[in-house]
């Protein structure tokens, strides 16, 4: 008990936040739904070999998702900080 009276507490704002009239167009509605489709591919799978072909399985199903868009995007920054510049010739 104690330690669920110490989460109310430390959480308390947050807690309140949430039964504030303003706040109640917001759910975590989305979340749950991307849990629940990633445990659905976790599941039909029976397993995957390593974590990144169970990653790359999740990019495909989200392929419209911001989980998608993000990982092209830090692929394209990745590629652009591994390509070499073009050396110049130095002038004396």
């Amino acid at each position: 008990m104690n330690r669920a009276k110490l989460t109310l507490r430390r959480h308390y704002q947050e807690i309140s936040n949430s039964f504030i009239k303003d706040y109640k167009g917001y759910t975590n509605g989305p979340v749950e739904g991307c849990n629940n489709k990633i445990k659905v591919i976790k599941r039909t799978a029976y397993g995957f070999r390593n974590f990144t072909n169970f990653r790359l399985r999740i990019l495909v199903a989200f392929s419209t998702s911001f989980y998608s868009i993000n990982y092209k995007n830090s692929l394209k920054q990745l590629n652009k900080k591994t390509t070499n510049p073009p050396e110049r010739e130095l002038v004396a």
